[in-house]
Protein backbone atom coordinates (compact mmCIF):
# COMPACT_ATOMS: atom_id res chain seq x y z
CA UNK A 1 0.00 0.00 0.00
CA UNK A 2 2.82 2.34 0.86
CA UNK A 3 4.89 1.54 -2.07
CA UNK A 4 1.52 2.27 -4.34
CA UNK A 5 1.08 5.82 -2.85
CA UNK A 6 4.84 6.24 -2.69
CA UNK A 7 4.80 5.44 -6.80
CA UNK A 8 1.95 7.61 -7.49
CA UNK A 9 3.20 10.52 -5.61
CA UNK A 10 6.37 10.14 -7.46
CA UNK A 11 4.56 9.94 -10.59
CA UNK A 12 2.33 13.15 -10.04
CA UNK A 13 5.80 15.22 -8.94
CA UNK A 14 7.52 13.87 -12.31
CA UNK A 15 4.03 15.02 -14.49
CA UNK A 16 4.28 18.05 -12.27
CA UNK A 17 8.28 18.94 -13.36
CA UNK A 18 7.71 17.83 -16.91
CA UNK A 19 4.52 20.09 -17.56
CA UNK A 20 6.48 22.93 -15.32
CA UNK A 21 9.50 22.20 -17.76
CA UNK A 22 7.26 22.27 -20.90
CA UNK A 23 6.45 26.40 -20.09
CA UNK A 24 2.75 28.02 -21.24
CA UNK A 25 1.79 29.42 -24.36
CA UNK A 26 1.06 33.01 -25.47
CA UNK A 27 -1.09 33.24 -27.88
CA UNK A 28 -2.60 36.74 -29.62
CA UNK A 29 -3.98 38.78 -32.38
CA UNK A 30 -1.80 41.73 -33.32
CA UNK A 31 -3.65 44.83 -35.02
CA UNK A 32 -3.32 47.83 -36.21
CA UNK A 33 -4.04 50.94 -33.79
CA UNK A 34 -5.88 53.44 -36.02
CA UNK A 35 -7.93 51.17 -38.32
CA UNK A 36 -8.06 47.93 -36.12
CA UNK A 37 -7.42 45.75 -38.84
CA UNK A 38 -5.71 42.98 -37.97
CA UNK A 39 -1.33 43.08 -39.34
CA UNK A 40 -0.74 40.03 -41.04
CA UNK A 41 3.02 38.07 -40.36
CA UNK A 42 4.20 40.52 -37.73
CA UNK A 43 6.98 39.48 -36.08
CA UNK A 44 6.88 38.39 -31.88
CA UNK A 45 10.24 38.02 -30.04
CA UNK A 46 10.80 37.21 -26.73
CA UNK A 47 13.59 39.42 -25.25
CA UNK A 48 16.73 37.62 -24.51
CA UNK A 49 16.39 34.50 -25.47
CA UNK A 50 15.79 32.44 -28.72
CA UNK A 51 12.28 32.06 -28.76
CA UNK A 52 9.66 33.52 -31.56
CA UNK A 53 7.39 33.49 -33.94
CA UNK A 54 5.11 35.20 -36.77
CA UNK A 55 1.47 36.02 -36.50
CA UNK A 56 -0.40 34.38 -39.56
CA UNK A 57 -2.11 35.94 -42.57
CA UNK A 58 -5.42 37.04 -40.14
CA UNK A 59 -2.83 38.84 -37.32
CA UNK A 60 -2.67 35.77 -34.88
CA UNK A 61 0.17 34.31 -33.17
CA UNK A 62 1.48 31.27 -30.65
CA UNK A 63 4.43 31.35 -28.77
CA UNK A 64 4.76 27.77 -27.33
CA UNK A 65 6.60 26.75 -24.16
CA UNK A 66 7.41 30.10 -22.76
CA UNK A 67 9.02 29.48 -19.46
CA UNK A 68 7.51 30.91 -16.45
CA UNK A 69 8.16 34.17 -15.21
CA UNK A 70 8.59 38.01 -16.26
CA UNK A 71 9.29 38.35 -20.00
CA UNK A 72 9.77 41.34 -22.44
CA UNK A 73 8.25 40.77 -25.91
CA UNK A 74 8.78 42.82 -28.89
CA UNK A 75 6.29 42.60 -31.81
CA UNK A 76 7.31 44.26 -35.01
CA UNK A 77 5.79 44.79 -38.50
CA UNK A 78 6.90 46.84 -41.87
CA UNK A 79 4.92 49.94 -41.88
CA UNK A 80 4.78 50.01 -38.46
CA UNK A 81 6.49 51.33 -35.03
CA UNK A 82 8.38 48.39 -32.58
CA UNK A 83 6.03 47.77 -29.67
CA UNK A 84 7.65 46.46 -26.20
CA UNK A 85 5.34 45.34 -23.37
CA UNK A 86 6.44 43.10 -20.61
CA UNK A 87 3.98 39.82 -19.71
CA UNK A 88 4.18 37.51 -16.74
CA UNK A 89 3.48 34.00 -18.05
CA UNK A 90 2.56 30.74 -15.33
CA UNK A 91 3.16 27.19 -15.26
CA UNK A 92 -0.64 26.90 -14.98
CA UNK A 93 -2.29 28.19 -18.42
CA UNK A 94 -2.69 30.12 -21.56
CA UNK A 95 -2.43 34.06 -21.53
CA UNK A 96 -4.03 35.66 -24.09
CA UNK A 97 -2.56 39.13 -25.03
CA UNK A 98 -3.89 41.71 -27.76
CA UNK A 99 -1.20 43.77 -29.01
CA UNK A 100 -1.73 47.54 -30.95
CA UNK A 101 1.00 48.84 -33.29
CA UNK A 102 1.07 52.17 -34.17
CA UNK A 103 2.14 53.16 -37.94
CA UNK A 104 5.29 54.16 -38.49
CA UNK A 105 6.96 57.37 -39.32
CA UNK A 106 8.42 57.55 -42.74
CA UNK A 107 11.18 55.76 -43.75
CA UNK A 108 14.35 56.80 -45.44
CA UNK A 109 13.18 54.42 -48.05
CA UNK A 110 10.11 56.23 -48.66
CA UNK A 111 12.14 58.92 -49.42
CA UNK A 112 14.90 57.61 -52.22
CA UNK A 113 14.81 58.02 -55.28
CA UNK A 114 14.85 55.24 -57.96
CA UNK A 115 16.66 56.12 -60.79
CA UNK A 116 16.35 53.16 -63.92
CA UNK A 117 18.68 53.57 -66.33
CA UNK A 118 19.08 51.67 -69.78
CA UNK A 119 22.51 50.36 -71.09
CA UNK A 120 22.92 49.54 -75.04
CA UNK A 121 25.98 48.49 -76.78
CA UNK A 122 26.83 49.55 -80.19
CA UNK A 123 28.87 46.56 -82.30
CA UNK A 124 28.48 42.81 -82.41
CA UNK A 125 29.08 40.76 -79.25
CA UNK A 126 32.71 38.53 -79.78
CA UNK A 127 34.32 41.56 -80.86
CA UNK A 128 36.35 44.38 -78.99
CA UNK A 129 35.80 47.93 -80.60
CA UNK A 130 38.95 49.12 -78.77
CA UNK A 131 41.76 46.85 -79.06
CA UNK A 132 43.56 48.40 -75.95
CA UNK A 133 41.04 46.29 -73.65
Amino acid sequence: MYRLIGSSLFLGLLFFSIASANGADMVGLITDMETGQPIPFASVQVEGMSLGCAADSNGHFQLRHVPAGKHTLIVSAVGHETATLVESVTAEGVSNLHVQLQHGRRSSLDQCEVVIMKLTARGSLGQDSDPGL
